[in-house]
């Protein structure tokens, strides 16, 4: 089988030659590479354009059990087998992505994950770090912040970010030049009713954190939280 101009890559047995090159990237253009040509004239382009169609999306059609699929079109078994080593690599790269979430789960490693992520920025800005029971971080959020609003309001707004998400757990960063050990009234009453806010809906706030160019301090190890 001939390859594309330009493509070094070696030909595989079974794959189509690609679509048009509009259709470069799509969904149904990776299908028509897997999916063969039908002897009875239905081309792999013809045969994942239905498939998409019919299923709504690639990731819909890897879901789906064999006997549905042949509903829609007729697959050989030599398309059936190329679908499922489709459906494993996508598997495998779905858990690489998720281990290679960093675990939050001490200051140290909060820490770290702030150096990494932000180095020595420590502007004003107000972020949350969303997590999974796991720990492993879903989403790293900036969240909106300015001076007068209430807590009630912020922790409205953290709850409404957190369960867009489906966290489980949250960290608040508090970025700013103060002392980062320094925790006023005010940010603790606040931290408080975050706290609170989120508990009532089944989200665990872990911490909260204030950080500066020294480091981080944390509410729930200076005895704030509860």
């Amino acid at each position: 089988m001939s390859q594309n101009a330009g493509d070094d890559s070696p030909a595989i047995p079974g794959v189509n030659e690609a679509p048009p090159v509009e259709r470069q990237g799509s969904e149904e253009q990776l299908l028509a590479r897997i999916l063969r040509d039908d002897v009875a004239g239905l081309s792999g382009c013809d045969k994942a354009r239905a498939l998409i169609a019919s299923n709504g999306d690639l990731g819909h059609v890897l879901r789906a059990e064999p006997h549905r699929l042949r509903v829609v079109v007729p697959l050989s078994n030599e398309d059936l087998s190329l679908l499922n080593i489709l459906r494993r690599a996508a598997g495998l790269a779905s858990k690489n992505e998720v281990l290679s979430r960093p675990v939050i789960g001490s200051l140290s490693a909060l820490e770290a994950y702030l150096r990494s992520a932000l180095g020595a920025d420590v502007s004003l800005e107000l972020r949350a770090l969303l997590l999974d029971q796991r720990n492993r971080l879903q989403a790293d959020v900036a969240l909106k912040h300015h001076p007068g609003q209430d807590a009630t309001t912020a922790a409205r707004d953290l709850i409404r970010i957190a369960l867009e998400h489906g966290a489980s757990a949250a960290i608040v960063v508090q970025g700013g030049r103060r002392d980062a050990n320094c925790f006023e009234t005010a940010l603790i009453d606040r931290a408080k009713i975050v706290e609170r806010s989120l508990q009532a809906v089944g989200i665990v706030l872990h911490d909260y954190v204030r950080r500066n160019h020294l480091g981080c301090a944390s509410m729930r190890a200076s005895g704030f939280l509860c």
